[in-house]
């Protein structure tokens, strides 16, 4: 499957903004697609088990703002800190609602399509690998659950992907689930309902 990029940044929101909620910790992340061979992938990494947040966890590249950077230079650099991704790489399309990490994080969602020769070099302090999901399989509604969030003291549940020997979950699976959404209308997960976006 392969996306209509003008088509897909009319259905996205603009790119965002920060918010102005004073003391809020902001961050930022681009959720990238890529064009291979047999069609549009997204690309996931994962986090190492050491680090002091989401250890362990599935996540698109982003990070901390920092200084007066917009939400997308966030973004963009932090792709290129962690996936070695340079920003010339890559085509901004629009964003998606925020969402709130449970560390604490207002988190401004960029998309953003790699150019199919980006290098991809993860740092190992941040990731510990790189991995993409063809779009095609993510948009089989089939393919997905809702579970509770591992570690969730309030019952909290989330979208859940199998994908090889890892899952798409929590606030990444609540971004992806987003996306999906804005490529097909039609896109729903095998239950009658999915949690709120968070504003």
């Amino acid at each position: 499957m392969r996306l209509d990029d003008r088509l897909l940044a009319t259905v996205l929101d603009a790119l965002p903004q920060w918010s102005a909620a004073p003391g809020l910790p902001t961050a930022a992340v681009l959720a990238p697609v890529v064009q291979r061979a047999a069609g549009d992938h997204l690309v996931f990494t994962v986090r190492p088990d050491d680090l002091p947040h989401h250890p362990g966890q599935v996540s698109f590249p982003g990070g901390r703002r920092q200084g007066a950077e917009d939400p997308v230079g966030c973004a963009l650099r932090e792709t290129e800190e962690e996936i070695g991704v340079p920003r010339r790489a890559v085509a901004p399309l629009g964003g998606l609602p925020a969402r709130f990490a449970s560390s604490g994080f207002r988190v401004e969602v960029c998309v953003g399509r790699l150019a199919a020769d980006a290098p991809f070099v993860a740092d190992p302090r941040e990731v510990a690998r790189i991995f993409e999901i063809p779009v095609a399989h993510l948009l089989v509604g089939s393919n997905w659950s809702l579970r509770p969030t591992p570690g969730s003291r309030t019952g909290r549940v989330t979208p859940h992907l199998p994908w090889q020997d890892t899952w798409v979950w929590g606030l990444t699976g609540l971004m992806t689930v987003a996306l999906l959404q804005r490529i097909d209308p039609g896109f729903a997960l095998p239950v009658d309902h999915l949690p709120a976006a968070d504003h």
